[in-house]
This record gives structure tokens, sequence and C-alpha cells, in this order.
């Protein structure tokens, strides 16, 4: 326990506000009380301070600094593209993988396509920057889309939002989170295919995709079938078939 100030650098910022935390500097000067004076036994491996630099030890013998110069690093733990489904309606995700490249890339099967990414992380994040967040498709030249919107769900869930169109069918995007998070370490882009009724995930939208929907006629659409109910409307159904249909020979390639 310190039971004096800790001499940050400039706690107050530049505006001399210490409630406008954004701005503020909460390093410690090299006359704190908290320098070489922490615990090394609470420190994880991994952790880093403001700068993102590992944990600074030094003095004799080695010692962390005290305080909350450290900041856990954070990794996304789900990808996910959710769309709203039946009346009221409700939101099921489908859930997509960050790692997966070429066939192995998850689809977003619904009417009106990819228009909610969601972002699972590790711990609690600070959205630092939404406009280095980037989408964009695998032509050659790639096009790049920009979010209609990008806000936290909670302290640990990041959503971005296309509006309806923004992300054409028939095309695999990758989403990037570039460095819009503090301390994001790890898989920090997934890919997504954009293939409207592609249930099967191979790419192809065809009969077989309507094969595999029939036998769940009249099931209502929960987290587990929701790439089923093309439609939206709630319920898998014959609707559903008939729309895939109309897609037959539709296809998108991903790298």
């Amino acid at each position: 326990m310190l039971l004096a100030s800790p001499l940050f650098v400039d706690p107050d910022g530049p505006d001399n506000d210490p409630a406008t935390w954004e701005d503020n500097n909460y390093r410690l000067s090299a006359s704190s009380p908290c320098v070489d004076t922490g615990t090394n036994a609470v420190v994880e491996a991994g952790w880093l301070d403001l700068d993102q630099l590992s944990r600074i030890v030094g003095g004799t013998p080695s010692t962390v600094d005290m305080g909350a110069y450290e900041h856990r690093p954070v990794q996304p733990v789900a990808w996910l593209s959710v769309r709203l489904h039946g009346t009221p309606s409700t939101p099921y995700a489908i859930e997509l993988d960050p790692s997966a490249t070429g066939t192995a890339v998850t689809s977003e099967t619904r009417n009106g396509g990819i228009q909610r990414i969601e972002v699972d992380f590790s711990d609690d994040v600070l959205l630092l920057d939404s406009l280095a967040i980037s989408a964009t498709d695998a032509d050659t030249p790639p096009n790049n889309y920009t979010p209609t919107s990008v806000s936290m769900l909670d302290d640990d869930t990041l959503a971005i939002e296309f509006a309806s169109g923004v992300l054409p069918d028939q095309k695999c995007y990758t989403i990037d989170l570039g460095s819009s998070v503090a301390y994001l370490v790890g898989d920090i882009d997934c890919k997504v295919r954009g293939l409207v009724g592609d249930v099967s995930n191979n790419g192809v939208t065809n009969f077989h995709d309507m094969s595999l929907i029939k036998p769940l006629n009249g099931q209502q659409a929960t987290e587990a079938n929701a790439c089923f109910d093309v439609t939206l409307d709630g319920v898998i159904n014959y609707s559903d078939m008939a729309f895939v249909m109309g897609l037959n020979g539709n296809s998108a390639t991903c790298p």
C-alpha cells in the first residue's frame, strides 16, 4: 500500500482537468515512490506497461514498479456475425473462425448479408480509435469498406455495424481491428464470406443447401440453427428453400 502521492508525470493532462482522463499521463515520474516498490509475484507473464512494453523491472534486487502502470494485454476470444430474427426481433449469431482461410471460412448465409460483427475479448477493453477498424474484400486490388458505426456493447464486447448493402453479397471480407483497442494482442483480424443461402458453408449456393434446409422445416430459429433461417422470419421453412433456389449458382471465394 502507498500512503503518498504516486507522482504521475501529468495526471491532469494538457487541459489541467483530471476528469478528462483520455489526455492524462499516468506514467510514473523518475522520483515516484512507486518505482521499484511493487510485488513481482503478482505480475503475470506478458503484462505490459502503458507503452505496451514489458513491465519495467529495475533496482537491486530487481523489483517491479507499484501501481497502475501495468495493463493486462487483451485478445479476441470470439468473432460473431449477428442478425435479427423474427418478431419481436431476436439476435442470433453465426460464430466465425479467425484462423480460417480458403474454403474453411464461415459464410454469413442470411438475407441482407453481413451487417453486424461482434468481437468478444478476454478482458475489459478501451476503444481508442474506431477509424482504425477496416473491412476489405478479396478483389485485386482490394476494395475498402467503412463501418457505419462502431461501439462497445459492454466492457468486453465490440460491435462493428454495416448498414444493409454496404458489404455486397458474393464476396469474402477481412475485418481487421488494427490499433482500435488498447493493449491488443493475438489474432486481430477475421475473414467472413458473404454468401446468402450457403448453409453448407462450401462457397457455393446450390440445391445441396436446399436439401439441408428441408429436414428442418418448421423449426423455430435458435442460436444453433440460425444460419438456416435465411429469410430471418424466425422459422425455418419452405420459404427459406424457395429463397435459396433463387440464388442457385451464386458463389464467393476466400483466399
